[in-house]
């Protein structure tokens, strides 16, 4: 009987214990609010490493910090065929950042590329920006850069 006992006062503690542990990231809103609380133009956290981009008459621009030799991914919806044009800047002009790929609603990547990207989506889904250094070149970097995101249909 003691050791039932204990089995389950260990396996509540446990499940306690995972829960607390494992709950959902914290999501960090980095965007504005309009009329009625819905979000305007905006990058709002999603994890760690992955951010959704808000577009408000097709355009975002937001700040966001990278550690060194982390990769930061945007997402971004298209409900029709459109062009995606993309910049990255930072204060620091030698910093050794780009847009590293592109990857498709069908699960296929494009790139790397520099700074700056222009790419035709020829179908409307969800694609992903991915952000990182040129590891062939360059130190690691680190800091605080701002991303724009223009989207014409």
């Amino acid at each position: 009987m003691r050791f039932e006992k204990s089995g389950v006062v260990l396996g509540l503690v446990l499940s306690l214990f995972l829960i607390a542990c494992g709950g959902r990231p914290e999501k960090k809103e980095q965007e504005k609010h309009g009329p009625a609380g819905k979000p305007v133009a905006g990058v709002t956290e999603v994890s760690r490493d992955t951010l959704a981009l808000s577009l408000e008459n097709g355009f975002v621009r937001g700040k966001v910090y990278k550690e060194e030799r982390d990769k930061k991914y945007f997402i971004l919806k298209t409900d029709a065929p459109a062009t995606v044009s993309a910049r990255l800047e930072s204060e620091d002009t030698l910093a050794n950042l780009r847009f590293t790929q592109i990857f498709l609603p069908d699960g296929s990547a494009d790139g790397p590329f520099g700074r700056e990207l222009e790419y035709n989506l020829e179908k409307p889904g969800i694609y992903v920006l991915s952000v990182g250094e040129n590891m062939m070149a360059g130190d690691p970097w680190s800091g605080d850069f701002s991303i724009e995101v223009k989207l014409e249909k």
